[in-house]
């Protein structure tokens, strides 16, 4: 190829690129679908089945701006529901399905939305020759590829009514006519998972923000399962209100949430009439059944309430990535006084702009008293982003609905409350990831664990050396001490009459810190006593008074 050849194709392969790229800003044009004709599968196995797939049914597809593996598939038998099927659910076939063949659509959706559908149809056979018998089978619970542990099964007969049966068993249950009252005489059954412990799992600021996108039309949640979670409340929509007790159960103002469980369940088998709104008609939470049904037990799709981006653990081996990038939570370390109110910025450094974050912090009750965090930079912040839910606990959990991230050089917050003793802000504050896992979020989904960074105080410019405390007392003794540069120091105590009691001797860096007297070396002594510090050949001395 000539060198004007060269530029002319490219010349030409940019025009594409162009053209290419205007198609996709907006992208208004649905994924192609070319199916199959009718296509064939056989029955087998234990339960005598047949899964089919929607690729299966395509012989091509495509779409103008997402890559194929963007794609998104659904498939349900026609005339079955309207919208978007559940994407990723199979379609299950049975021995009942044999003779005419069943017709099904196949949908795709691409990266922008864009929603397309055909029929195909598909026909059962059964070489193998296997039978289907309903008993024994099982039923399991699955939250996506895991089995859910520590269930209460609740079997009951619907008519006619003896005692029911309620009772503990690992994910899945096996039924046998042993289990049953009466195989034979028309009994109908029904069989109930239920899970109601540990609410937050899975649970944060993430899900709220989750929540947000979807009332907001901004990202919608994909799935029925997914909307079924974010309906905290149970009220059968998701509005602003589940958003309110999503962050009340991670503040920890709820320990459990008033009007739901924490999980709930659905048959796999159940179709939604109308998979972009699941609460359009009563969704089962049973498996029901009779000896002459004709069709396997399904499984039960766990849905753990508030989790909408499906990262609760589902069993005690089970984890979450930790794979994020950094943000922090920056504030400047400083000497706090007794009984001294005080009021310290905390800035956020995130590496984008945020759209929440959740930590809490951890104190000592007897040292420091937490009263508020004062808004500042941080929009929409305000007394309904924080609590403390017990002693020496507060937790923190926001949400931007938009507004402006203030600059680095402006506070987020300030942390505001009182000292009760003497002592540094680094040995009263910490972050408390047992209670709520510190995590920022931002844009298209990216978090972050969020670290709490305290600035170091200052070198003294000059020794300066402290009271001691408590004092009078009879416990442990503290001498705080600063120090301007690495120094020799000598501690001893002596009674009155000059006998030494005791004496220590060390090299301290420089900085704060504190020198301790422990009150056993004092041998229970009571009354007076004479200290005195050495501090590269300086001299400080004081009274203790013990009882």
């Amino acid at each position: 190829m000539t060198a004007m050849k060269r530029i002319v194709f490219t010349i030409i392969l940019a025009g594409i690129c162009q053209i290419l790229s205007a198609q996709c800003k907006p992208d208004k044009v649905p994924p192609l679908l070319v199916p199959k004709g009718n296509i064939q599968v056989a029955l087998g196995g234990e339960k005598c089945v047949a899964t089919v797939k929607p690729g299966q049914f395509l012989a091509a597809l495509s779409d103008n701006c997402t890559p194929k593996a963007g794609i998104r598939l659904g498939i349900r038998r026609a005339g079955t529901g309207w919208g978007f099927p559940v994407a990723g659910q199979p379609l299950r076939l049975t021995a009942a399905d044999m003779g005419a063949p069943v017709v099904v659509e196949v949908w795709a959706a691409d990266g922008a939305g864009n929603k397309s559908q055909v029929y195909s149809s598909v026909s059962v056979a059964n070489p193998a020759g296997c039978v289907f018998q309903l008993l024994p089978d099982t039923v399991c619970v699955l939250y996506g590829e895991n089995g859910l542990e520590d269930l209460i099964w609740h079997m009951e007969t619907t008519w006619p009514p003896p005692p029911s049966n309620t009772f503990e068993i690992d994910y899945c249950v096996n039924l046998h006519a042993g289990l049953l009252s009466d195989t034979l005489s028309g009994y109908r059954y029904k069989i109930t998972p239920s899970k109601d412990t540990d609410p937050l799992n899975g649970v944060s600021i993430f899900d709220a923000i989750l929540i947000l996108k979807h009332i907001l039309d901004f990202e919608l949640l994909n799935n029925p399962y997914k909307i079924l979670a974010a309906d905290i409340d149970r009220n059968g929509a998701v509005t602003v209100n589940d958003i309110v007790e999503l962050r009340k159960l991670i503040l920890g103002i709820y320990t459990e949430l008033p009007n739901n469980t924490s999980w709930r369940f659905v048959p796999s088998d159940f179709e939604f009439p109308l998979p972009d709104n699941p609460f359009y008609n009563a969704v089962p939470e049973s498996v029901a059944f009779d000896i002459n049904r004709k069709t396997p037990l399904p499984d039960m799709v766990g849905i753990k309430v508030g989790d909408v981006n499906a990262n609760a653990l589902t069993n005690n081996l089970t984890g979450t990535a930790t794979d994020r990038s950094p943000a922090v939570l920056r504030l400047q370390d400083q000497h706090l006084s007794s009984d001294a109110i005080f009021s310290i910025p905390v800035y956020l450094e995130a590496p984008e702009h945020p759209d929440g974050f959740q930590f809490a912090l951890s104190f000592d009750p007897a040292l420091v008293e937490i009263t508020a965090l004062r808004p500042a930079g941080v929009p929409d912040f305000s007394a309904d982003n924080y609590f403390q839910p017990e002693p020496g606990l507060v937790t923190v959990a926001w949400i931007n609905f938009g507004g402006a991230m203030p600059a680095p050089d402006v506070p987020a917050f300030f942390l505001e409350g009182r000292a009760l003793r003497e002592i540094t802000l680094q040995q009263a504050l910490s972050l408390h990831a047992g209670r709520l896992a510190p995590e920022w979020y931002g844009r298209n989904g990216v978090s972050a664990a969020l670290a709490l960074q305290m600035l170091p105080l200052p070198l003294p410019e000059d020794l300066w050396i402290g009271p001691a405390f408590p004092n009078p007392g009879n416990h442990d003794v503290q001498i705080p001490i600063e120090l301007p540069r690495i120094s020799h120091v000598t501690l001893e105590v002596n009674t009155p009459d000059g006998r030494c009691l005791y004496t220590r001797q060390t090299e301290l860096d420089a900085g704060r810190q504190s020198l301790r007297i422990p009150a056993f070396e004092l041998k229970g002594y009571a009354g007076i006593l004479m200290y005195r510090i050495w501090v590269d050949g300086a001299l400080c001395q004081g009274k203790l008074l013990r009882f």
